[in-house]
């Protein structure tokens, strides 16, 4: 329903939910590649060797901690996808939204049966908050939003979609890998009737209640 109504009623690109307009930076000037060749596919005895190699690598302790990370400035742990950014909420705020996002539902994945789910933690489905989602991107620094453009798309940084998703993992509970979905809202184009903005980067927030620290667990990016 939001998403049809999101269609009808393209958002105005003067929405308290958008950055002001920047420039794009462009891609890179990129060397001409040879012919791309297909990987062999893999007997069913190779993919299950593979599926063990990372299970087991997936239970290593994590190699970079938060302590270990400058509490004042950005940090980039993997060359160009990821980064660090500190402090982005209070542990108030951090609090707020725990809360937010059980009374709205915490629930595992619905698959069941001959579909094994690949997720067994818990999480929002469908929780939508515009109000985050501009108090964050007020608080990226400039720093921040031009490292992210300088990344594949290539495309300035407009705003975070509102589709939150609030995850709790309890002992023994995972989500191996996997690609993100991508987000897209509709918003009004001074020329053309319509435009759409789309996700391109994830923003992952490590949230605890007040007292509280972290004990296992770990996010392995996987490039």
């Amino acid at each position: 329903v939001l998403e049809i109504e999101d269609l009808e009623n393209p958002l105005p690109l003067n929405s308290p939910f958008f950055l002001p307009p920047r420039p794009d930076k462009g891609p890179p000037e990129i060397q001409k590649k040879g012919a791309v060749k297909l990987p062999t596919p893999l007997s069913v005895e190779e993919k299950e060797k593979l599926r063990s190699e990372y299970y087991a690598s997936a239970k290593l302790p994590a190699t970079s901690t938060f302590d270990a990370f400058p509490a004042d400035c950005l940090t980039e742990v993997v060359p160009g996808k990821a980064w660090v950014v500190p402090g982005l909420l209070s542990e108030e705020e951090c609090e707020q939204i725990i809360q937010a996002g059980e009374e709205w539902g915490v629930k595992g994945d619905a698959k069941t049966g001959i579909v094994k789910a690949v997720r067994t933690s818990k999480r929002t489905s469908d929780w939508i908050n515009e109000e985050l989602s501009i108090k964050i991107i007020k608080r990226f620094s400039e720093e921040v939003l031009s490292t992210v453009e300088a990344t594949a798309p290539y495309t300035s940084v407009r705003g975070i979609h509102p589709n939150w998703r609030v995850a709790r993992y309890s002992k023994g509970e995972t989500f191996p890998a996997h690609y993100d979905q991508a987000d897209s809202v509709v918003v009004e184009h001074p020329e053309k009737k319509r435009q759409r903005f789309t996700s391109s980067h994830t923003l992952l927030i490590y949230l605890r209640r007040r007292g509280e620290q972290f004990q296992g667990g770990a996010n392995k990016v996987v490039t």
